[in-house]
């Protein structure tokens, strides 16, 4: 436990005041190359932060509104290299339609791949509902955040072996969806955050009743 700090940038961290019934919400991460996480969205409606030690990772990040439909299509199965290869060139091709950079919904080389070339054709209506796609190369050093609710896919490097620390919290950011999920999936636990709540925050102790 004293092998690290948590950044400054995430220091409110108000899970903690559940006590022992905090669900597991930290990990040190290793993985091989081309290993990874397929697209996702973390549990409770938490936020995560992921710092990396050693290698390197490629992320992609959407909003909660995209639809589920088109970040996990049927018959895609959840290994992340399969979504980087077989998804992520269609969330690409919506992405510079929707904001004008391209008028083709044809997704490249998608014959070539038997994954892609089973999914159904973009249509008008994936651009409409679509918003953005963000993307980045997590290098050693770098802190990346997740916000609560945002649906992400994490690839390691083709040559190289990672190493990462990475943790969920709850802030005032996202307490009140937070606290609601927790209640609705965990609500013995819930009862003990709130009890510890009236005591450091009862300021959220009072708005969760």
């Amino acid at each position: 436990r004293g092998d690290y700090k948590v950044p400054s940038y995430f220091q409110e961290d108000l899970l903690k005041h559940a006590g022992r019934a905090r669900p597991p919400y930290r990990w040190f991460v290793l993985g091989p190359p081309r290993s990874g996480s397929g697209c996702h969205v973390d549990p409770l409606a938490t936020s995560a932060w992921n710092a990396l030690i050693l290698g390197h990772k490629r992320w992609a990040l959407l909003p909660p509104e995209t639809p589920t439909r088109l970040v996990k299509p049927p018959g895609v199965e959840r290994e992340a290299a399969t979504w980087f290869r077989a998804v992520l060139p269609r969330l690409r091709v919506l992405h510079l339609r929707k904001h004008g950079a391209n008028k083709s919904l044809d997704v490249p080389d998608a014959d070539s791949d038997d994954v892609a070339s089973s999914l159904p054709p973009l249509t008008e209506e994936d651009v409409t509902s679509f918003t953005e796609l963000h993307e980045c190369i997590q290098h050693p050093g770098d802190v990346l955040y997740v916000p609560h609710g945002w649906h992400h896919a994490v690839l390691n490097g083709p040559d190289d072996f990672s190493v990462a620390v990475t943790q969920n919290y709850v802030s005032t950011a996202n307490f009140t969806d937070a606290y609601a999920i927790c209640m609705k999936k965990r609500p013995k636990m819930t009862k003990r955050w709130l009890t510890g709540l009236e005591t450091a925050r009862p300021d959220l102790a009072v708005a969760a009743r």
